[in-house]
């Protein structure tokens, strides 16, 4: 069980990844095709030393598209953690389940039901 509880958490950070990523490179390629040729954009995709080519001029509208896409990667990143927290919240339980012990054959009692067999017990 805690095996897939890590998968979906890994999987819900690596679509938020894949979101704000594509968020950013969407957001960036069109702004900066509005001052760019699309030869500058392609060489800053490719290594930001290709910043150094620009006009200064350029060079600000870059960095202050770049501050704008990330934080729109900041919002999106805002929305997931609000999603999270109220996930958290729909979690919590009004009486939480109490360890009550492990019986005579070695199955884990929680709140009088048997939950599972004990750490070191084998089927049998």
């Amino acid at each position: 069980m805690m095996g897939a509880v890590t998968q979906v958490r890994v999987l819900g950070g690596t679509i938020g990844l894949a979101i704000s990523t594509a968020v950013l490179n969407s957001y960036v390629k069109s702004a900066l095709s509005s001052q760019l040729t699309p030869d500058q954009i392609a060489g800053i995709a490719e290594s930001l030393s290709e910043l150094g080519k620009l006009s200064k001029e350029q060079q600000i509208f870059v960095r202050q598209t770049f501050a704008e896409g990330y934080n729109r990667q900041t919002r999106i990143t805002l929305v997931f953690s609000a999603a999270v927290l109220l996930t958290c919240g729909l979690m919590v339980e009004r009486r939480p389940r109490r360890l009550g012990g492990i019986d005579e054959r070695g199955l884990v009692v929680v709140d009088g039901n048997m939950a599972a067999r004990g750490i070191n017990q084998t089927e049998g």
